[in-house]
């Protein structure tokens, strides 16, 4: 899930776009806190802000390893609804054309029926998740800091 963050941090890297070793903790340190955030999210079934106990609206979040690339944000509310899919990345496209939310609301459905919902139940599944996107953090934080200090040396 955070695979192509990771490339570009070492894209970064690599071009010196990260100078400063400070900076580049940050960075980590928020992607660590991104996981923790989204499992808060996972657990409460419901939106926080960030950093904030008190709930908001409720959300559901499925796991699905069939759509590892698709990159789709779906938003539907009394007042509008919208998608934001990954374009040109880091980039996102946002729209709210009728025909574009309509096929997308398909689309999501049909995935989702082949998923496994880990908002409020599933907590063992949940865990597995969580516990892997953690592990792969890790690991990849390890290496983002030896190519760090190795092309700064």
């Amino acid at each position: 899930m955070l695979t192509p963050t990771y490339n570009q941090i070492k894209h970064w890297i690599n071009t010196r776009i990260f100078a400063n070793k400070e900076e580049l903790i940050l960075q980590l340190d928020e992607i660590d806190k991104l996981i923790t955030h989204l499992q808060e999210l996972a657990t409460n079934g419901h939106k926080l802000k960030f950093g904030s106990p008190k709930p908001n609206a409720e959300c559901s979040i499925y796991i699905n390893d069939i759509s590892v690339n698709s990159e789709l944000i779906y938003v539907e509310s009394c007042e509008f609804t919208m998608i934001y899919t990954m374009y040109d990345a880091p980039s996102y496209l946002r729209s709210q054309d009728i025909q574009v939310c309509t096929h997308a609301q398909s689309w999501l459905s049909e995935l989702v029926e082949q998923s496994i919902p880990i908002s409020t139940n599933n907590g063992s599944q949940r865990n597995i998740f969580f516990q892997t996107l953690k592990q792969e953090y890790e690991h990849q934080r390890k290496k983002i800091e030896v190519l760090f200090n190795y092309i700064n040396e």
